[in-house]
């Protein structure tokens, strides 16, 4: 997890409530942010977001993106056939 770094109490209830680090950058991710007194906020992913990624994921098989060496995206496409890569070392 390199998103944020978890408190050591936050650690602990991760592990206790056996909270998988996927399960907390997906929150970071696509959570949203309710702010609380003294300027925290609770961060959750909606039963309606829930749905709308279940939906995307399960389209999502055969998409790809194609980036560019600066991490843009150059165009997204769908692939119809196996894909060869090149490893280039310099």
């Amino acid at each position: 997890m390199n998103a944020r770094k978890l408190t050591e109490h936050a650690q602990r209830r991760k592990q206790q409530r056996g909270i998988s680090d996927l399960q907390v950058e997906l929150i970071l991710a696509f959570g949203d942010d309710h702010y609380q007194k003294g300027g925290a906020s609770l961060s959750y992913i909606s039963g309606r977001k829930i749905n709308q990624l279940r939906e995307a994921l399960d389209r999502i098989e055969n998409v790809a993106l194609v980036k560019t060496p600066t991490e843009g995206i150059a165009t997204v496409m769908h692939m119809e056939r196996r894909i060869r890569s090149t490893e280039y070392v310099a």
